[in-house]
């Protein structure tokens, strides 16, 4: 899907998001969290209508694979600190 294409997609996607919050706002209580939750959502509509050129989104590639570097990193430390754990617990009780 070309760059276009996928832009057209994604504006009919975020106004059939927006239809829904309408309709759902009608049919639940307007003290909620949710109503809460979509009001705020629906007043920031634009934020949601804005899709960057494809060449931004190119670069986060560079962002996933940071991200994914620092939870191979944590995973590794906490299996670590997992088998440091298992051998203390493995360890004879002097009292």
């Amino acid at each position: 899907m070309g760059c276009c294409a996928q832009a057209k997609h994604c504006t009919a996607v975020v106004a059939d998001l927006f239809d829904f919050w309408q309709e759902t706002l009608l049919r639940i209580s307007g003290k909620s969290k949710l109503a809460v939750a979509i009001r705020y959502a629906v007043s920031r509509r634009a934020v949601f209508e804005h899709f960057p050129p494809a060449a931004a989104l190119s670069s986060t590639t560079t962002v996933e694979r940071a991200i994914s570097s620092n939870n191979s990193k944590s995973f590794s430390r906490a299996a670590a600190a997992g088998q440091t754990l298992a051998a203390i617990r493995n360890l004879p009780q002097t009292t």
